[in-house]
């Protein structure tokens, strides 16, 4: 990233120099985000590296600049300027051997050249600042989102019963302060029988778990709330993670607990992180002990509601009736509900998926390790069981 950021900052330099002097103010908001950029990128490393005992965190315009510049600006602009690039070596190319007389640009081709060069240079600058203010409104902001889940071998004990599923709260850089509490008071206001997550409570410093904890501690519904694991949970130290997790709230661990209502029982299963989730089904993977653990846990007379982080869990897994999941963030950047990353990265990305015996909801999640979304808002989802065939 550094490296990228050297290079971005030497080209765009040479296409902004020569600028007019009512442009020369891009040439210096080039400068200036590329100093915050590579400044930003050190203040990371120094941070994660452990050498000062505590560093405070950087303001967070800062960070979703850095974030947004390295993830998402940076590498488009080294792709599109290195396309350009290899274009004009290829012509070059093609007229040393073929030569023929190329006339002398007018004054209008070159004063487009010159606009195309001023826009080259400034445009990746004026994104990431675009992009750093819109993803500052977003990360504010957050929706509740119903789905009716039909399922026909729902007892008639839990026609009604509701869910509030959280997933992917990510309490860190991005996700912290007030929203903790907006997001506590708004799942508190949804009166659910009972309160999932699904894992990712952390972004990555087990520092921010308390107040993860807290969050899921605020939750009041009535019967309780249960939580998983995500692979963000578990950078740092799984074994702190899992046991500080488990002193505060039940934490399934390819483990099961069973609510008794009046006239029937719901079984709660929660599967430990499992990463080849994604893939074939191999009988010799930790996956596959995961799902023998738990299949030899279930109760033939109660109701098995199945969470894990991974949606593909959802092929695997047949024995659930329900399964909540999380981990895509609902494809984080789409162009449209069914195009974007989602589809490129999963086979289940967000909402709800259904067959006649059995039902996904993947949620967007709540909180954010990445500062922009479109088209895939952050959200709790609210779900209600009705018994019943799904539409077709």
């Amino acid at each position: 990233m550094a490296l990228g950021d050297i290079l971005w900052w030497g080209h765009a330099h040479l296409l902004l120099r020569r600028a007019p002097k009512k442009w020369r103010a891009l040439h210096h908001l080039h400068h200036g985000v590329m100093a915050g950029a590579l400044l930003g990128l050190a203040y990371f490393f120094v941070q994660r590296s452990g050498i000062p005992a505590s560093v405070p965190p950087l303001p967070r315009p800062a960070e979703v600049l850095v974030y947004l510049w390295h993830l998402l600006v940076l590498p488009a602009a080294l792709a599109i300027s290195t396309s350009f690039a290899l274009t004009a070596l290829f012509q070059k190319a093609r007229h040393k051997l073929s030569p023929r007389r190329i006339p002398e640009p007018d004054s209008k081709t070159i004063a487009r050249r010159e606009f195309l060069r001023l826009t080259a240079g400034a445009f990746p600058s004026l994104t990431a600042l675009g992009g750093t203010g819109y993803g500052l409104f977003q990360l504010e902001h957050f929706r509740v989102r119903d789905l009716i889940v039909q399922l026909p071998q729902l007892p008639q004990a839990l026609d009604g019963f509701s869910i509030a599923h959280i997933s992917d709260l990510h309490v860190g850089r991005l996700t912290r302060g007030k929203i903790l509490e907006r997001i506590v008071s708004t799942t508190n206001d949804l009166h659910a029988d009972l309160a999932v997550f699904t894992g990712d409570l952390v972004n990555y410093s087990l520092e921010d778990l308390p107040a993860g904890l807290d969050v899921l501690r605020s939750i009041r519904t009535t019967h309780g709330t249960f939580a998983v694991e995500g692979n963000h949970d578990l950078f740092l130290d799984p074994v702190r993670f899992r046991r500080e997790t488990s002193r505060a709230l039940p934490q399934l661990l390819d483990e099961s607990h069973t609510v008794n209502l009046a006239t029937t029982k719901l079984q709660i299963l929660g599967m430990r992180w499992r990463s080849e989730s994604h893939g074939p089904p191999d009988p010799h993977s930790p996956l596959a002990t995961s799902v023998s653990t738990l299949e030899a846990q279930l109760t033939p007379d109660a109701f098995p509601v199945l969470l894990a982080h991974h949606p593909h869990i959802f092929d695997h897994f047949p024995k659930a009736a329900l399964t909540l999941a999380g981990h895509t963030h609902g494809g984080q950047l789409m162009l449209h509900p069914r195009v974007g990353m989602g589809p490129v990265a999963f086979r289940y990305w967000s909402g709800l998926y259904q067959n006649p015996s059995r039902a996904l909801v993947v949620s967007n999640g709540i909180g954010n390790w990445f500062p922009v979304r479109t088209q895939a808002p952050a959200e709790i989802v609210r779900v209600v069981l009705r018994k019943g065939h799904a539409p077709a």
